[in-house]
């Protein structure tokens, strides 16, 4: 199987990458911006293709004779969409949509994962029930707006080419790995660092906000799983099935810890849109590709603290 998986070097796209390097059945051609040289070569492994696919002939090279498409290329989040809609625009959304129109006459067939936001395209709950993927979905951020967008252009497209093939996959909160500090999105992966650094863990809006947190590697096999779906189009949620507020990740970092933590409260506008709770039913998922989240929040944080020797 050839996979074109565009987004090599970001955080979720970087570890994709190395999950799908390990599989001998996949031949994968890696895809991200070219930045000048041998910055982008190291750590690199296996084929790649350097280029911004906002040109149509990089797209058109990456997707020749390819079977499945991955797209993590993206440079967003909820807070830097919300600060520059059009610069947002320019940077995600143009870029998206010159790959899909180079391929959207293909006459070879071709699978196309695209990973959504399952914590911002759904419209809020009265109650404290999971969202499912039949539910409405409605956007009160640009970053969620776009991804509704984008998941309506990709079923227009299976809708006009039978060759096309797409799995929708919305994505909860990833974490495993420390971020940089300077992140406004990844809270756990962020704050970790700060802490390792000796700085305080910055908390935007209200700590009471619940989430649901997906470790990488679960978030991998998902991918892994998704690489053998079959339907036409196809929308699956990706995440724990579990809910934790802020609040609680502060208790579990204490508790790893063994210690307290510098706490740094930030009133952020953006962060007041999003809801105050977003847990993902994940049976379709569980039925469907067969895929089961393994790790527990609180083991997944016990193993980056230890691998990165936080103290």
């Amino acid at each position: 199987m050839k996979v074109a998986l565009t987004g090599c070097r970001g955080f979720l796209g970087s570890e994709i990458a190395k999950y799908f390097r390990s599989d001998s059945s996949i031949e994968l051609i890696q895809n991200d911006i070219d930045i000048g040289g041998k910055s982008f070569n190291a750590g690199m492994e296996g084929n790649y293709l350097l280029g911004d696919i906002r040109r149509r002939d990089i797209c058109e090279t990456l997707l020749k004779d390819t079977d499945v498409l991955v797209h993590m290329a993206q440079s967003n989040n909820p807070f830097i969409a919300d600060s520059d809609w059009v610069g947002d625009i320019e940077q995600n959304l143009i870029p998206t949509l010159t790959i899909l129109d180079s391929v959207k006459s293909r006459e070879k067939q071709l699978h196309i994962i695209f990973p959504s936001s399952g914590g911002t395209v759904y419209a809020p709950h009265q109650d404290e029930s999971m969202f499912n993927e039949n539910d409405q979905c409605f956007a009160f951020s640009p970053y969620g707006a776009q991804k509704i967008l984008l998941e309506n252009y990709l079923s227009i497209m299976t809708k006009r080419n039978p060759q096309i093939s797409v799995t929708i996959l919305r994505i909860s909160n990833p974490y495993g790995v420390l971020l940089p500090i300077e992140r406004k999105q990844g809270f756990i992966g962020v704050s970790l660092n700060k802490i390792k650094l000796g700085l305080p863990v910055e908390v935007w809006g209200n700590p009471e906000n619940v989430r649901d947190y997906i470790h990488i590697n679960d978030l991998c096999s998902s991918f892994s799983c998704a690489l053998k779906e079959t339907s036409r189009y196809e929308v699956f949620n990706i995440g724990s099935g579990e809910g934790h507020s802020v609040t609680e990740l502060l208790d579990i970092f204490r508790l790893v810890l063994e210690r307290d933590i510098d706490i740094k409260t930030i009133q952020s506008s953006a962060a007041d849109a999003m809801p105050t709770r977003s847990v993902l039913d994940i049976a379709r998922a569980r039925d469907k590709l067969r895929w089961e989240p393994t790790v527990k929040l609180i083991d997944g944080i016990k193993e980056i603290v230890v691998r990165n020797a936080i103290k």
